[in-house]
């Protein structure tokens, strides 16, 4: 595990030397070394085995909550990452086309996301911490209400809205 230098220099003198003692890091210190002087040490030797070691696969994050996640939330969490040099381009949808992103749409939370062919229901459940979508929220596609078995077309819209009148 690497430690920045502000986490570092938050550690007491005895935690910075328990934490070389039972680290890789080959660093050498006595009781006269100096607080700045073992935060020091700690860093270039980090950088030492970080520059010596290949570099690590990128591990795939575990599950929120233990649950498995939603294609959505798989998604969201693809676009952030930064693009790389020659990436793939997005899997197909079936018919040989890019899945199309939606603009889904809760209060002031909104976003686009592939969710084409998935129910209301589902994308409720997707996205409910990401756009804040309550119970209370009714789905309306392109301005009309549907029920959450309704399946997205790729020319849909989806917005959870509040019945006027209510405050929560």
């Amino acid at each position: 595990m690497n430690f920045t230098r502000e986490e570092l220099a938050g550690k007491s003198k005895l935690e910075l030397k328990s934490l070389i003692k039972q680290s890789s890091l080959d660093v050498a210190f006595t009781n006269m070394t100096s607080h700045p002087e073992l935060v020091e040490a700690i860093m270039q030797a980090q950088e030492k085995r970080d520059a010596a070691a290949p570099p690590p696969a990128q591990e795939e994050a575990p599950p929120v909550g233990g649950r498995q996640r939603g294609r959505a939330r798989q998604q969201l969490e693809e676009d952030q990452r930064p693009p790389e040099e020659d990436a793939p381009p997005p899997p197909p949808n079936g018919n040989g086309k890019a899945k199309k992103k939606i603009r889904v749409a809760c209060g002031a939370s909104s976003g686009q996301y592939p969710v084409a062919g998935m129910t209301v229901g589902n994308i409720r459940q997707e996205l409910r911490d990401i756009l804040n979508i309550g119970s209370e929220h009714m789905p309306r596609v392109n301005g009309a209400s549907v029920d959450n078995d309704y399946v997205l077309k790729e020319e849909d819209s989806l917005e959870f809205v509040r019945n006027a009148g209510d405050k929560a």
